[in-house]
């Protein structure tokens, strides 16, 4: 077994409201957790397969209004701010 075929390394978000919808039915503990955007292999990892998802993402927040920036920058400082009080 290759050795690095048990490893396995994420892009995440944190969630977000604004970003990521939040309806009746979502988790009543979403706030404050992470979610996988896309999952690579040591492999891929080392073949730079990740950039091109990092790109799409750049781009997405890239083409948001600056409005609707300010509130996803605001509400993952609040969910960061309750996460880190949680943790103390």
């Amino acid at each position: 077994m290759n050795d690095t075929a048990a490893y396995s390394l994420a892009i995440c978000e944190l969630f977000n409201p604004t970003l990521h919808g939040l309806t009746t039915e979502s988790s009543p503990n979403i706030h404050g957790q992470y979610l996988v955007q896309s999952s690579f292999t040591m492999d891929e990892f080392m073949e730079d397969e990740w950039t091109d998802v990092l790109d799409m993402m750049k781009s997405q927040y890239a083409s948001y209004p600056i409005h609707y920036k300010k509130m996803i920058i605001l509400e993952t400082t609040n969910t960061l701010l309750k996460v880190t009080n949680i943790l103390n």
